[in-house]
């Protein structure tokens, strides 16, 4: 597994490996191996949908919810590159909505409350924010008090967060007559008017335009 890795990191690799059949056996190494090896198969995964003619297809055979499941990994390594791949396959449409009917949605809310990778979760969030399917999930699972209370507490540990809690809270109130009775209730003025002024620019024209 750690050769597939090494191959893959090979841009003109990155498409023959997924066409030679080697997804299923990542994912299985993934659900059953042993920790190192589980490691790899999470790096090559994750080197793998780089591709964005891979995308769709690691999706499609069946890589999201064990790369899901390897986010409670005790490697961390493992969680690191699952995460990563769960971001990169959610750059595509088809994949988020998979994503969702797994009912992954609360399960990375609770992960970024509790600061368990949250840097990567919150960007996997703000792919699935920009779709419908996506946005009426994080919805129904509280998303907008649960990302306005981080900002509120000062919880994040990194500007970066910062900003792309502001990015996921955009993306949600995208033609979204809904987000606007949750803003309101979880008094979200306030806290981006605070943004307004101290945040980075890329956050404070986001809490503008929100």
């Amino acid at each position: 597994v750690a050769s597939l890795v090494n191959l893959s990191l090979e841009k003109q690799n990155k498409v023959k490996i997924v066409r030679s059949g080697f997804v299923p056996f990542l994912i299985d190494v993934l659900k059953g191996g042993l920790g190192e090896s589980q490691e790899h198969a999470a790096g090559a995964l994750f080197s793998l949908a780089l591709d964005d003619d891979n995308k769709m297809a690691i999706g499609v055979l069946g890589a999201l919810h064990p790369l899901m499941h390897a986010l409670r990994a005790e490697s961390e390594r493992t969680r690191h590159d699952s995460a990563l791949a769960l971001y990169h396959l959610s750059l595509v449409q088809s994949n988020r909505m998979k994503l969702v009917k797994l009912g992954v949605v609360p399960t990375l809310l609770s992960m970024v409350v509790a600061g368990n990778l949250a840097s990567r979760v919150l960007l996997i969030l703000c792919n699935l924010a920009v779709c419908t399917e996506g946005r009426t999930a994080m919805l129904d699972a509280n998303a907008v008090e649960i990302l306005v209370g981080l900002l509120r507490g000062n919880e994040l540990d990194s500007e970066a967060n910062r900003e792309n809690c502001v990015a996921a809270l955009y993306a949600l109130s995208h033609r979204s007559l809904r987000f606007k009775g949750l803003a309101k209730d979880a008094r979200v003025v306030e806290v981006l008017k605070e943004i307004e002024q101290t945040g980075t620019e890329r956050a404070r024209e986001r809490a503008r335009k929100v």
